[in-house]
């Protein structure tokens, strides 16, 4: 599918709550989100964890790693969408309903031995509007200190 991309990135050392990666849409498309993954690649001990998929209210100055996003088919130009990872200062804030409880696009405990991943129905792809972020965020810190691997795939529209 044309306008279709993917971001991935390894993060090591990840032993406390933090983003993932985060995606902002251009200023001129909407972003699909597609489907979206975490698994862990060190640690053999299961653990659960908790992973959630949530609209950025105030994305901030974040001090992050800038990600070069791949087209999924040829003839795709390059991806309007900025997308980074690692957040390691600066986290941004993301939304909550009156009563500050997180609202989650999607939200997954999950074993690390098994990981997340979010594949949802065409139906209930949620869109990020233009100029929008959303991002991927490890919940609660863990016992391990994992390396994770964390992936994005989204398209744009516009």
């Amino acid at each position: 599918m044309r306008g279709t991309y993917t971001a991935s990135y390894q993060l090591t050392g990840v032993a406390a709550a933090k983003t993932l990666l985060y995606l902002t849409a251009p200023s001129a498309a909407v972003v699909e989100l597609l489907s979206a993954k975490v698994t862990n690649v060190n640690v053999t001990t299961a653990e659960q964890l908790d992973i959630g998929l949530a609209k950025i209210t105030t994305l901030g100055t974040p001090t992050a790693t800038t990600l070069t996003a791949k087209a999924t088919e040829g003839g795709s130009g390059a991806a309007g969408s900025t997308v980074k990872a690692n957040v390691t200062a600066s986290e941004p804030t993301y939304e909550v309903d009156g009563a500050s409880i997180a609202l989650y696009l999607d939200r997954q405990g999950m074993n690390n031995l098994s990981g997340y991943f979010y594949d949802p129905l065409p139906e209930e792809r949620p869109a990020v509007a233009p100029s929008a972020s959303v991002g991927i965020k490890l919940l609660a810190t863990p016992s391990n200190s994992y390396t994770l691997d964390v992936e994005l795939t989204w398209r744009e529209i516009g």
